[in-house]
């Protein structure tokens, strides 16, 4: 999945007579701003001759401050100042609820409160140094984040009717919030600059690597397609794949092999005047198989379909 990150500011200049631009982060020294994302996943599955549809729609907001720039790197502190999901599926019309800003009172009866884990993790700071071109260098600080939510699921009462031990959920959830997964959540728009200046019409390839929830290649053909007042619009097309069979270590010992393939594209508008995104939004589809090898039964053919709205930063 895609999480757009920040646009790069857009620095005119001109060779040719034909005007051009060059994309890169150009932030101050303690210049703070806020992300909102919001990732909505649609997963068509057959397994076993059954149908399963399952919706998650999940919303994140985080605060930045840039805490120094030194020439090429730029280090800055964010935190998660809310984490929210809604998880549809239509067997038997479930439907979950995941807030940090409300965590279930401790009168109420659950299986478990993954917004207590949430909540624990608002507020610790993670520091990320970057370059301008986006190159993620270093990210540190997500030892704290690791160890808010195992003292949070110390804490909570794990019910056995989970089928996971308290060690089984932190590492799944973890996962989420270690230095690869927030290096590839940051670097997701940042391959999207390109290493020379730009003018209207101009083309350029990127290339992607992601593994959340699978290992995946992107390649996408950018474009520079209008410069409209101070908003420059960058549009992608290209391919999304997992590199041949991909095997990954699921709980319980279970390991899926994973082939699948698809199509991406994204629209990204960027403020010159800024250089941040004022709208953004990538669109992936793949499909193909997923294969359990740990037991005979084949998953069978999955279908997913991927949508980002756009992000706004302020």
């Amino acid at each position: 999945m895609l999480v757009l990150f920040l646009a790069g500011t857009v620095i005119p200049s001109f060779s040719r007579d034909r005007k051009t631009y060059r994309l890169e982060l150009n932030l101050k020294e303690n210049q703070r701003f806020k992300q909102h994302t919001r990732i909505v996943m649609d997963v068509s599955q057959e397994a076993m001759g059954k149908n399963v549809e399952v919706s998650t729609d999940t919303r994140t907001e985080m605060t930045y401050l840039v805490k120094s720039v030194d020439k090429d790197l730029i280090t800055m502190n964010f935190i998660y100042d809310n984490i929210r999901s809604i998880t549809n599926t239509d067997m038997g019309g479930t439907k979950m609820e995941i807030d940090s800003d409300a965590p279930l009172p401790e009168s109420i009866s659950a299986p478990f409160d993954l917004g207590a884990i949430y909540k624990a993790i608002t507020g610790i700071p993670v520091s990320v140094t970057m370059t301008k071109k986006g190159k993620v260098r270093s990210v540190t600080g997500t030892d704290k984040l690791s160890e808010a939510i195992l003292s949070t699921i110390d804490t909570c009462n794990l019910p056995a009717s989970t089928g996971q031990s308290a060690s089984q959920l932190t590492s799944q959830i973890t996962k989420q919030f270690n230095e690869a997964s927030i290096k590839q959540q940051l670097e997701r728009v940042s391959v999207y600059f390109p290493d020379k200046d730009v003018a209207i019409g101009d083309t350029w390839n990127i290339v992607m690597d992601g593994h959340d929830p699978y290992i995946v290649t992107a390649n996408m053909d950018m474009k520079l397609v209008e410069v409209n007042g101070n908003i420059a619009t960058i549009e992608g097309n290209g391919t999304i794949s997992t590199p041949g069979e991909v095997f990954t270590e699921q709980p319980h010992g279970v390991q899926l092999r994973v082939n699948l393939a698809g199509t991406q594209s994204g629209i990204i508008k960027v403020d010159l005047e800024t250089g941040l995104a004022v709208d953004a939004e990538v669109i992936f589809e793949m499909e193909g198989e997923v294969e359990t090898i740990s037991v005979s039964e084949k998953d069978g053919e999955v279908d997913t379909r991927s949508r980002m709205s756009p992000i706004t930063i302020l």
